[in-house]
């Protein structure tokens, strides 16, 4: 069995090859990395991978990141995917529209790599939470059979 298949998959979408470069140096022994450089590329990806994390650059030419990511939601594996926004726009009102358009978290464009390692982590393990949490109340839901 090869190496990647043992590990998470995570998406890069960035025009940006410094970004691509950092973030695959800095996680290429924690995650088997793909990456995009077009919107065309990202929603291939999306449709032929199951994907555990996606880092989603705002600086991205090809298309408005935001309606990007709203294109994206539906053709996940999962709808809990988490999906990390690189921006330097964190106004309110900027942020409150990347959330409904479905990003999880945020990070600053300066691309902190520990900050991002932690940002990676925490949105992994809120998604299994709400994941169990889902699992949990399906079973719930179920109905007892009865003994005869």
């Amino acid at each position: 069995m090869s190496k990647h298949l043992k590990l998470p998959t995570l998406l890069v979408i960035a025009d940006n090859p410094s970004i691509r470069f950092w973030v695959k140096k800095h996680l290429n022994d924690q995650f088997f990395i793909l990456e995009a450089i077009t919107k065309r590329g990202a929603l291939e990806a999306i449709r032929n991978s199951s994907l555990d994390f996606i880092i989603l650059d705002s600086g991205f030419e090809d298309c408005d990141p935001l309606k990007l990511c709203k294109e994206m939601r539906p053709l996940l594996h999962s709808s809990l995917t988490p999906i990390l926004l690189v921006t330097g726009r964190l106004k309110k009102s900027y942020r409150d529209e990347a959330l409904e358009a479905g990003v999880s978290d945020f990070l600053n464009d300066q691309l902190d790599l520990e900050e991002l390692e932690t940002r990676i982590a925490t949105g992994r393990k809120a998604a299994s939470v709400r994941q169990k949490t889902i699992d949990v109340s399906a079973a719930l839901k179920k109905p007892k059979k009865e003994n005869l």
